[in-house]
């Protein structure tokens, strides 16, 4: 295609990278995505205990917490760094069971709930990460490093890091390329396609 040589290099290792870590990627967002889906709905559930007096057993309720504290967290939906989230869930862990032995004051635990169930919706809601700038981005990076940014601050950045080193320096050349040699468009829609396809429908980028 008359790309350099250096640049056409350039895309295949970082695809390459991004390749080798997307299936563990997609596979462990899911997992998360799914718990944190599932404890969402229990809270939901939950939380009709207190509005409308609904008969539940609180001390297994209790328990499915316990079993599921630590699998669902993932920076990009509950964050290991949220400290108030894992507080109030933990608080829930130790209280529930004494709320139904009548050893704590349900008022105060309906806020907890209520707390708890305010971030859940917030972040199990919130549109899912482009999962190929993720695993790019996690071919060299911790997770850990984007945990004092806001939610849409890190699809930005993990998105404009993936988009600056990989897709536009490719897009470039291709475009270059078929200015040269009109004969090349249809190779190049092509490949635009797949890479519209990994960049996913990001206005911000340039």
């Amino acid at each position: 295609m008359g790309c350099e040589a250096s640049t056409f290099k350039n895309f295949k290792s970082g695809y390459e990278k991004m390749n080798k870590r997307y299936a563990q990627t997609v596979l462990t967002y899911e997992n998360c995505y799914k718990i944190s889906l599932h404890l969402k709905e229990l809270t939901e559930e939950l939380e009709h205990y207190f509005v409308d007096h609904k008969a539940m057993n609180l001390t297994e309720i209790a328990k499915e917490y316990k079993k599921m504290q630590g699998s669902f967290e993932h920076e990009f939906i509950i964050s290991k760094q949220d400290t108030d989230f894992h507080s109030t869930y933990d608080t829930l862990i130790k209280k529930l069971p004494l709320l139904e032995k009548g050893l704590e004051d349900p008022i105060l635990m309906q806020s907890e709930v209520e707390n708890l169930l305010a971030i859940l919706r917030e972040n199990v809601d919130r549109e899912k990460p482009n999962l190929y700038a993720l695993s790019y981005f996690l071919a060299d990076h911790k997770m850990i490093e984007l945990s004092e940014m806001s939610a849409d601050a890190k699809n930005r950045f993990i998105g404009q890091k993936f988009y600056d080193e990989v897709v536009k320096p490719i897009q470039s050349v291709i475009n270059r390329s078929v200015r040269e040699n009109a004969s090349l468009g249809e190779l190049y829609h092509k490949t635009i396609q797949v890479l519209s396809e990994m960049i996913g429908e990001w206005k911000w980028l340039e």
